[in-house]
């Protein structure tokens, strides 16, 4: 039950760095097509995708395969 408890609470900061790392990365697409005429450079696209990739990684990691793999 502890073990619970903490994974809750712990999910509950990942989500909270998950929900940051989203509005910077949606910021950080909008300065970019502003300074760019209103088209998005592929960089900026690739670096968006990059982040959100490792964002997504980060949470099966220590939340979804901890819940799967667990005592249960």
């Amino acid at each position: 039950m502890t073990a619970w408890v903490i994974l809750i609470g712990f999910a509950v900061v990942v989500a909270g760095v998950v929900a940051k790392v989203a509005r910077d990365v949606v910021l950080h697409l909008r300065e970019d097509r502003a300074a760019h005429g209103g088209r998005q450079t592929v960089a900026a696209a690739r670096r968006a995708a990059l982040v959100i990739g490792l964002v997504v990684l980060l949470v099966v990691v220590l939340i979804v395969w901890p819940l799967v793999l667990g005592d249960g």
